[in-house]
């Protein structure tokens, strides 16, 4: 019986050897192509053109990653990434994929039709970060000087997520994208990159947005309209408000903000739809280049009430911009009267852009100084 036993037990013991051992889906490092990022051109005879940045690693004692870029052709997107093989001698492997860079033809066509292999590949991840270049073509980007990164694509993932201290450009990955886009009445942003030429080299920088309507760029908006577009959305986290000579000041003053909180509430006043935003930014005193004194409290108060003005202006300047020109809710206001009213929401859905032109928007903006500088004025030569 114990014998018995024994066969069993060792049996069963094979048996999930077979199961456990080892990695289902390994493959050998040898046999694939790693992209880090792809750049997307569409060329004059129709076909697609993918540019991708391949990861090398030195196999030495000290490892050592560096890139090179491989463009590839096909009539559409798949069939482009699968002709990458007669190029490579490999398979791409989209895993460690980082962005997607778009050129402002595709862009201006349709993003869904180019992304939709983006979003359906179970081995490409969702958080791969959209962008649109501002270049002639979205492959310039990728051949833009290095950065502190050797790997370009992945430079641009970490400016994305570090992106929150400037509040100049927005963060949309393919999930963002695909939440937005199904999303009736809301219109997303994704943001723009250009080549910045730094002591002459053409450095990569993030800045601005792309408006989408539908899945198509109707427009652009520059990095300050996009600070202010993100103050509606409540996406401001950190950045810089420069108050200028322009409102009273014998020179430019810094305010870095630490926090910001902005609420969106619809209301429905004599029948007729209304949006009411009230901003409540929190900044710093981090330069001062004038002879300006902070220490006295009315002053202050002065810089918060020009400050706060300013920016209400800003804002109300874009939204009303926005509703006359492009009729298209990057706002998210649609997706505010859906969880206030769902009621009202459903009886104004279908002729949303309309109602979204014509809805008053009233601005509330209040920014508190507060006065963490070890200075409140500028340092003076002695006598």
């Amino acid at each position: 019986m114990k014998k018995f036993k024994r066969v069993v037990m060792s049996i069963i013991i094979f048996i999930n050897l077979l199961f456990t051992a080892g990695c289902w889906n390994y493959r050998e490092l040898d046999d694939l192509a790693i992209v880090a990022g792809a750049a997307i051109d569409k060329g004059a005879d129709g076909q697609y053109t993918i540019t991708t940045e391949i990861v090398e690693v030195d196999g030495s004692n000290d490892t050592k990653s560096t890139s090179k870029l491989v463009s590839m052709r096909g009539k559409t997107i798949l069939d482009a990434i699968r002709n990458g093989i007669s190029v490579t001698g490999k398979k791409l492997y989209w895993s460690h994929c980082k962005v997607a860079i778009l050129s402002k033809e595709v862009a201006e066509e349709g993003v869904t039709t180019v992304l939709d292999i983006f979003i359906r590949d179970a081995e490409i991840r969702n958080v791969v970060n959209i962008l649109y270049s501002q270049q002639d073509t979205a492959r310039e980007i990728l051949e833009g000087q290095q950065t502190t990164e050797s790997i370009k694509s992945f430079a641009l993932d970490k400016i994305l997520k570090n992106e929150t201290r400037l509040s100049k450009a927005p963060k949309t990955d393919l999930l963002d994208f695909s939440i937005e886009l199904q999303t009736k009445g809301t219109s997303t942003v994704i943001p723009a990159v250009h080549l910045e030429d730094v002591k002459g080299s053409m450095i990569p920088r993030v800045a601005g947005a792309a408006i989408m309507k539908n899945d198509k760029m109707v427009g652009e908006l520059g990095e300050e309209e996009t600070k202010d577009l993100l103050f509606v959305r409540n996406e401001v986290k950190g950045g810089v408000l420069v108050r200028d000579k322009e409102v009273g000041l014998s020179a430019p003053i810094s305010l870095e903000i630490f926090g910001n909180k902005t609420k969106v509430k619809p209301v429905v006043e004599s029948g007729k739809l209304k949006f009411k935003v009230e901003i409540d930014a929190t900044v710093g005193i981090d330069e001062i280049e004038g002879n300006e004194n902070f220490i006295d409290d009315n002053a202050v108060k002065r810089l918060e009430a020009s400050t706060s003005k300013e920016t209400q202006k800003n804002v109300e300047e874009l939204i009303k911009k926005i509703q006359s020109e492009y009729g298209t809710d990057i706002f998210k206001f649609g997706e505010k009267l859906r969880e206030k009213d769902i009621n009202k929401w459903k009886s104004v859905s279908d002729k949303w852009e309309e109602v979204f032109r014509n809805s008053e928007v009233d601005v509330d903006a209040r920014v508190h100084v507060k006065n963490s500088a070890l200075l409140y004025k500028t340092l003076k030569k002695g006598g």
